[in-house]
């Protein structure tokens, strides 16, 4: 929980700084991952970081809670094996408060996910 990587720029994925917000829930080894993106008035402002926050966060960020995914464990190592994602700094314990912070309140969270860090004391 806290990992960071960022994803290689595909087609219909740009390039993200996406972070582990939950511990790994067994028997699939699941976790919760959502991005970054730039701030916009119109987009989710439940989870606002700013320069500083993170070394990769260069202006005033948001977490974009709508496109948060659970994955697997394993799919997160095929896919740093095979170069799609390279990992980053951690983040700051004060910072995945914010973030889970930020979830708990988001109308953005899809129900599922919510369950995932609900079940896990997360929010």
């Amino acid at each position: 929980m806290g990992n960071t990587f960022i994803n290689k720029s595909q087609p219909n994925l740009p390039e993200h700084l996406w972070m582990i917000i939950s511990y790994v829930k067994q028997p699939l080894n699941e976790v919760v991952i959502v991005n970054f993106t730039t701030f916009d008035n119109k987009k989710d402002s439940s989870c606002v970081l700013d320069k500083g926050n993170h070394p990769f966060v260069k202006h005033r960020t948001s977490v974009n809670y709508y496109e948060a995914r659970i994955v697997s464990s394993e799919k997160l190592t095929q896919l740093e094996s095979y170069g799609l994602i390279t990992r980053k700094e951690d983040l700051d314990d004060e910072v995945l408060a914010k973030i889970l912070e930020g979830a708990a309140i988001s109308p953005f969270l899809k129900l599922g996910i919510r369950k995932f860090l609900e079940d896990q004391n997360l929010i």
